[in-house]
């Protein structure tokens, strides 16, 4: 008979507790910014849609950190089907508080990112 023991550690939580994969298109076209301490970033939202006419679409901010993702994402255009992985965090607005009409929002740091390409298959007769 087999014996496992378990062990455990005082590492450090995961990073990617929580992870996201998001397909959508690009709803607003990515941007690039400098953070306080001078590093280049993109920003830019993507439209997940729920494929039910009575849903409405859901708006995701996402921020790439990654100096390739530049030239990649400056070609796409609004409305470009993409599938983006990241972590994702809470977003809460500067000096909100209850009922002040402020909400926080979920944003993505992007760590993968595709363009979806959709192949349409024609039958010939």
């Amino acid at each position: 008979m087999f014996r496992f023991t378990r062990k455990f550690t005082t590492s450090a939580a995961a990073r990617d507790a929580f992870k996201v994969t998001l397909h959508g298109r690009i709803a607003k076209a990515p941007e690039t910014l400098t953070s306080a301490a001078g590093n280049p970033y993109i920003k830019y939202t993507v439209a997940i849609n729920d494929f039910r006419e009575d849903r409405p679409a859901s708006f995701i901010s996402v921020t790439s950190f990654e100096d390739r993702a530049a030239q990649f994402l400056s070609v796409l255009k609004t409305g470009t089907p993409v599938m983006v992985t990241g972590n994702a965090t809470y977003q809460y607005p500067p000096n909100s508080e209850m009922g002040d009409g402020k909400y926080p929002y979920l944003s993505v740091t992007q760590s993968k990112y595709h363009r979806i390409r959709y192949k349409w298959c024609i039958r010939s007769n």
